[in-house]
């Protein structure tokens, strides 16, 4: 009976954890894809590149505090505090007009949006304990992330044109009481360890020395690399270069988003019980690499967007969950130091990222600054090809 009850509460955290990962991804992938035509409107494209890789060295910094933090006052109450933060920065993001408080409160919803992620990311390693079954896991946990990904840019494109920017971000705030309270009630008592103190120089000693963790956080990396150049770029380039509306794009959104429910569920599964995720992994870096390699050719047809969109994601889909997978696979609970290096790489890919972009613009027009983008998914290749696989 004691086993069949820690079973059951077992499975009741797991699905609190999803849920949580809902209502936190419907309030982040709301104003996501918002956030740089915001920033360029009061900050100007010059300073676009320097908020961006601002928010990352504080994010940054953030996690290899964070430990220390936890050791003191508890995941649980990290978790909340981190969560009332994020409520705060976006209720200002709504309603800052100075160039200075924007941006500041921009960095702190950079920060306290990466915490709230790598929390529930520890409560759920913590809570898993068939590693044969950790691309099922991590697939269902992705896809409670990307039904709220696919569903908010139409939801995103409506509320822009019908009450502006401040209005989005308002709605984003007001997701962060449910989310509070969620996880005051339902994660209240669960006993987390506290991380270690992050050593970074051993950590990454420790990456290095083993290959297979190296080479799929290097390919996640790259993943990374090309999230952080979509989500800063394509929106700018979509409505400067190409003229659609935040109700198009809404639309297109949505569209290239479909892959992330349709296939990541369905590759977790094949990877867990047939071809591992080597395979996978490497066909997805290429099929985004030709679909952004097309981008420059691109007029403003939307069928033409919409397409080439959703191929981007068809091959990002395969690779975020064959390196989630791979990965976790790989560690437990117990190294949320490598955790935590694996999950600060989404912070350093907006460091990197826009400086990627404003060297090449030195050389290129906006639009063909995508091959630059081509030739570094294409990387991926090199480092998803070196794994050992799991099957």
């Amino acid at each position: 009976m004691r086993e069949i009850l820690s079973k059951v509460r077992a499975h009741w955290i797991i699905s609190m954890i999803y849920f949580l990962n809902l209502i936190l991804s419907l309030h982040y992938y709301l104003i996501l894809y918002t956030n740089s035509s915001l920033l360029e409107g009061v900050l100007g494209e010059n300073a676009l590149a320097t908020i961006y890789s601002i928010g990352s060295i504080v994010s940054i910094a953030t996690f290899l505090l964070s430990p220390r933090i936890i050791a003191t006052c508890g995941m649980w109450m990290y978790l909340l505090i981190m969560i009332f933060g994020e409520g705060i920065t976006v209720l200002g993001l709504a309603f800052a007009t100075n160039p200075v408080l924007l941006g500041t409160f921009f960095v702190m919803h950079q920060v306290f949006s990466a915490m709230i992620f790598y929390s529930l990311d520890v409560y759920l390693e913590e809570s898993t304990h068939l590693e044969s079954k950790t691309g099922q896991l991590r697939g269902f946990y992705l896809t409670t992330s990307n039904i709220a990904l696919v569903v908010s840019p139409l939801a995103t494109g409506l509320i822009v044109e019908q009450g502006g920017f401040m209005k989005l971000y308002l709605v984003s705030a007001l997701l962060c009481i449910p989310l509070f309270m969620i996880s005051y009630s339902a994660l209240k008592g669960i006993s987390k360890s506290a991380p270690r103190h992050l050593r970074v120089r051993e950590t990454l000693l420790s990456i290095w020395r083993d290959k297979n963790i190296f080479y799929v956080c290097s390919a996640h990396m790259i993943l990374q690399l090309f999230y952080a150049w979509m989500v800063i770029y394509i929106p700018i380039y979509l409505v400067q270069v190409m003229g659609f509306d935040w109700k198009e794009i809404g639309v297109l959104f949505t569209i290239m988003l479909l892959p992330f429910i349709l296939l990541e569920i369905p590759a977790g599964l094949i990877s867990d019980n047939k071809t591992g995720e080597k395979e996978i992994m490497v066909t997805g870096f290429f099929v985004s690499a030709i679909a952004v390699a097309v981008i420059p050719y691109l007029n403003n047809s939307f069928i033409a967007w919409a397409v080439i969109l959703f191929l981007s994601r068809v091959g990002a889909s395969l690779i975020e969950i064959t390196t989630e997978s791979y990965f976790f696979k790989k560690v437990n609970g117990s190294d949320s130091d490598t955790i935590s290096i694996f999950r600060m790489l989404r912070s350093l890919s907006y460091l990197i990222t826009p400086f990627f972009v404003v060297m090449a613009l030195k050389f290129t027009d906006f639009q063909y600054t995508f091959w630059v983008l081509t030739l570094i998914t294409l990387s991926g290749v090199l480092f998803a090809s070196r794994i050992e696989d799991t099957r």
